[in-house]
């Protein structure tokens, strides 16, 4: 879990780890109901400009 957290976009990471801590404790239906809100509000403002970017990135490729 700990290098799928580092591969990702570094910004996230204090998000991501935020949201584990949140879920610490809850039932899974209130988990389930974090983790979707959590990826609503991350990956709604992302557009494909900002993926294809990423993924080339992540390729080795300029983009």
């Amino acid at each position: 879990m700990a290098r799928q957290m580092l591969a990702g976009v570094p910004e996230a990471l204090t998000a991501y780890k935020q949201l584990l801590d949140d879920e610490a404790g809850v039932t899974l239906e209130e988990a389930l109901r974090l983790e979707r809100a959590a990826s609503l509000a991350n990956n709604t403002p992302v557009g494909r400009t900002e993926i294809d970017a990423r993924l080339a990135r992540l390729r080795g490729r300029k983009a």
